[in-house]
């Protein structure tokens, strides 16, 4: 057992991170997270609002009123440091449910084995390192990442693509940010004519909408509504560029001192995300013709969800450093194609870079005045940067390969 430990070192890691991060939780009092939560589940069910509402920690509640009813409220009744750690091991459970489900279809659909590459000490080391600081600040991104991992697999299995449509519907009502993911993953649906999980994601996405309505009177169901509307909008022009977030407007402001407002941001990110698409597009569009259909429906799903993934941490104006496993899908796709273009060893060292820049400057390891620096000129999205570069050019080498050879032969 021990021997078989140090063999597969980064997925102990891993294991030790979770259990370590999951026992330093429950033996704390709750934290500010899971107040704001729970505590928007109890204001909604007892039929008053909890934006703008005092409850009782600093921060308030900016999220849909599904997230608080149907999720938050299983656990708001119960004491809360009962109650968060429940909704935290329910949290896990879903993460490893949705990993498993998504590395066996890989297995099953690609002929990929993580478990057969060295890489996957690093993948299961960078994982370990973000999803301990989830854990930390009980951050609903771990089950929403769950989720998504589990809607992924559903995918690229063919099997139960409308369940697949409806679980990324209800994360995107929840908080916005799956939104690049499935607006990514569905241009490569539709170009395969696969239309069944796009109207699956708007039907959840109305779905959850609409659920608070059935327990909630009408008027207040709609002025909820504009409530949560208006403290995004609230919020946003003063908070965005906090110490606390992590984007790459961060960086450019505070780490290299750019002048950049909300609005011309927002207009970089529609600009981003465009051209993201477009480039997503004209190499699926080639893996197509050298790969067939089947091949690149799979492939392009997985990159796409990798993709998406990186646009989530980089471009959402929310993006805090323990939120950050989000980019953890993008680490598969990397993985896929250093095998494919037998460049495991360059992938490793970027690996490594982006592991050093979005995770151990992070930490408690490194000097605090290099900690301090990182986090103060917002780093971590260099990492992030690193690795979706690599990966697009991993991808166009993919391609130039399977045309030489169709060329050879």
């Amino acid at each position: 057992m021990l021997r078989k430990s140090v063999r597969e070192w980064g997925l102990s890691i891993f294991v030790l991170d979770c259990a370590l991060g999951y026992l330093a939780l429950v033996f704390r009092p709750a934290g500010h997270h899971y107040a704001i939560f729970s505590g928007g589940a109890r204001y909604l069910w007892a039929g008053m609002s909890p934006y703008g509402a005092d409850l009782g920690v600093p921060g308030i509640y900016l999220y849909s009123p599904s997230c608080a009813m149907f999720f938050f409220g299983l656990f708001s009744w119960l004491p809360q440091r009962l109650g968060q750690g429940l909704y935290m091991l329910a949290s896990l459970a879903v993460l490893f449910a949705g990993g498993h489900a998504l590395l066996g279809v890989m297995r099953e659909k690609l002929g990929f084995e993580l478990q057969g590459t060295p890489l996957r000490h690093l993948f299961w080391l960078m994982a370990g390192s973000e999803v301990l600081g989830a854990i930390l600040g009980a951050k609903i991104e771990i089950f929403m990442l769950g989720v998504q991992l589990y809607a992924l697999a559903l995918l690229l299995g063919g099997r139960r693509e409308w369940l697949a449509g409806l679980l990324f519907g209800a994360m995107t009502n929840w908080k916005f940010q799956p939104l690049p993911v499935i607006g990514l993953v569905s241009l490569i649906l539709l170009v395969h004519r696969r239309v069944v999980p796009v109207f699956a994601f708007a039907a959840g996405l109305a779905i959850f909408y609409l659920a608070p309505a059935a327990f909630l009177p009408w008027p207040f169901f709609l002025e909820i509504h504009r409530e949560w509307n208006a403290s995004l909008a609230g919020f946003l022009p003063g908070g965005w560029l906090g110490q606390i977030y992590q984007h790459v407007y961060a960086f450019l402001v505070r780490g290299l001192g750019v002048e950049i407002g909300l609005r011309h941001a927002q207009l970089a990110s529609v600009i981003a995300g465009a051209t993201l698409a477009a480039v997503l597009l004209a190499w699926h569009a080639r893996l197509r013709m050298l790969a067939g259909d089947a091949l690149a429906l799979r492939v392009g799903l997985l990159v796409a969800a990798g993709v998406g993934s990186a646009f989530v941490v980089l471009f959402n104006p929310m993006s805090q450093s323990n939120g950050y496993l989000l980019y953890l899908p993008l680490l598969l796709p990397v993985i896929w194609m250093a095998r494919e273009t037998g460049k495991e060893l360059q992938a490793g060292v970027v690996m490594v870079v982006a592991f050093v820049t979005i995770s151990l400057l992070y930490s408690d390891i490194p000097p605090r005045p290099l900690y301090r620096l990182a986090y103060a000129q917002a780093w971590k999205p260099l990492g992030v940067v690193l690795l979706l570069s690599w990966l697009g050019r991993a991808a166009y080498l993919s391609t130039a390969r399977q045309r030489q050879a169709l060329i050879i032969e």
